[in-house]
This record gives C-alpha cells, sequence and structure tokens, in this order.
C-alpha cells in the first residue's frame, strides 16, 4: 500500500484542527464571558456566569468538530482518487 493511511491522515489532520478549535472557544468564552457579565450587571436579577457555564459548551463544540472532521477525512480519504482526478 503507497501512501499514509486512513488513521494516519485522521489523527495529523486532527491534531492540529484541535489546536485551532480549543484556542478559538478559549478565545470566543472568554470575550462571551466578560459581555455577558457585564451586560448581566444591569439587571435586578441576573447569575454569575461559572465554570459549568464555560466547560460544557466548550466540550460540546470540540466534540461536534473532531466527529465533523472525523467523518470527512474518513469519507475522503476512502474514496477512490480516479473519481476525484476524473471530475477536475
Amino acid at each position: 500500500m503507497l501512501g499514509a493511511g486512513v488513521g494516519s491522515l485522521i489523527q495529523l489532520l486532527s491534531k492540529e484542527f484541535f489546536y485551532l478549535t480549543i484556542g478559538g472557544v478559549a478565545i470566543g468564552s472568554v470575550a462571551g464571558t466578560f459581555i455577558a457579565s457585564r451586560w448581566l450587571t444591569g439587571f435586578a436579577y441576573h447569575i454569575e456566569p461559572g465554570f459549568n457555564t464555560l466547560v460544557m459548551p466548550v466540550i460540546i463544540i470540540v466534540i461536534i468538530s473532531l466527529a465533523i472532521l472525523v467523518y470527512r477525512t474518513y469519507r475522503g480519504s476512502s474514496q477512490n482518487p480516479v473519481k476525484g482526478l476524473k471530475c477536475e
């Protein structure tokens, strides 16, 4: 067999995409928490964003993005390359 296997391709692409996803989620969650806490101070009754309100969305976003990445990588790497070249 020539070239990388499906598992190797998934691992190579997932590693860098995982870092980008974590970086984006970290920046977005910090900014979102800051903006939400500033906005909620104007109300008489408000909540304080806690640890659980940050962790659960991060976990859900990472799981969904990695599941999509693994699916798309597997689908693309298990196809016959001749079909892709013939369409181009």
